[in-house]
């Protein structure tokens, strides 16, 4: 965001950690800040992985649980296929209509 608007003009100094990206030090330091929290971001991405594969590995199951129970699905899937549609299945349960086409996606 400093780049940008410093291609428009605007002077950004830093009067806390004494930074002004009009001098060589300050835009150095500012490009640093940068490569800083790229790193970092990079590293949280790499430790969520690492993390995610080590729940697995154990069993453990990541992401939200699923809205709709197993007994819940198979009494949906019989008044769809007896007529009914999506949408109604859906007030009877009071979920949203993907919630049901998503469940009865998966086999």
């Amino acid at each position: 965001m400093v780049d940008e608007l410093r291609t428009q003009g605007v002077q950004f100094r830093s009067l806390i950690e004494h930074g002004d990206t009009e001098t060589a030090a300050g835009r150095t330091m500012w490009q640093m800040i940068g490569v800083m929290a790229a790193i970092e971001r990079s590293l949280s991405a790499e430790r969520t992985r690492t993390g995610v594969q080590a729940a697995k590995s154990r069993g453990g199951k990541c992401g939200r649980k699923p809205t709709l129970t197993p007994p819940q699905i198979t009494p949906a899937r019989q008044q769809i296929d007896q007529g009914r549609t999506v949408k109604e299945v859906a007030a009877l349960l009071n979920v949203h209509r993907m919630t049901i086409s998503c469940a009865l996606a998966v086999p």
